[in-house]
């Protein structure tokens, strides 16, 4: 599965300038964790939950023998608050290899770029989408995707995600069965059926 089949086309974006206020609003008017930030065209950082809770939430006085000093403004603005440079990714990225650079940097989400310019976002939440596709959606997608290479004749049935083609005859019609539907956003694994 590549991040084009799954990443998210309408992207909420912010700059540089923009309030920080702007970002909780648009963070939980969309359900997002996080915003690209862009100059002009260039995605020059992306700014989180975490960047934005790391900024503004000062400590409880209540929570501590002596109180904090008082007088200092939290950012008001994205450029304070924002991760720099932004870890991006490509929509011919492999899903797989994605995720483990999610689970490397403690990413959620990053935004998709197609040479410079901004294209998407792919998020875990995308991923799980993918994964809880209905299976008759997944069976029609995967038979779809056969007939496109030629093998319109070979059945396709799937359970939970768990797809099993029946026809493919030998190791070379086999191959090409399980990279194919390998491909179909939903598939968790494949079974091949030669008889």
């Amino acid at each position: 599965m590549r991040v084009a089949d799954i990443m998210t086309t309408t992207v909420r974006t912010v700059t540089p300038g923009s309030l920080v206020d702007e970002v909780l609003d648009l963070l939980i008017t969309y359900h997002l964790t996080s915003l690209p930030v862009l100059d002009g065209d260039a995605v020059v950082g992306v700014v989180s939950e975490a960047d934005v809770v790391r900024a503004l939430v000062a400590r409880d006085p209540r929570a501590h023998v002596r109180p904090v000093p008082g007088g200092e403004q939290p950012p008001q603005l994205v450029e304070a608050v924002m991760s720099s440079p932004a870890g991006t990714v490509r929509p011919e990225d492999d899903v797989h290899d994605v995720l483990a650079r999610f689970a490397d940097h403690g990413w959620k989400s990053a935004p998709v770029l197609d040479g410079d310019r901004l294209v998407g976002v792919v998020s875990r939440s995308d991923v799980v989408r993918a994964l809880h596709r209905p299976d008759d959606s997944v069976a029609v997608a995967v038979a779809e995707s056969l007939r496109e290479v030629g093998h319109a004749r070979w059945g396709v049935s799937v359970r939970r995600g768990v797809v099993t083609i029946a026809g493919p005859q030998g190791t070379d019609e086999r191959d090409v069965a399980e990279r194919v539907a390998r491909t179909v956003p939903g598939v968790r694994h494949v079974l091949v059926d030669g008889t």
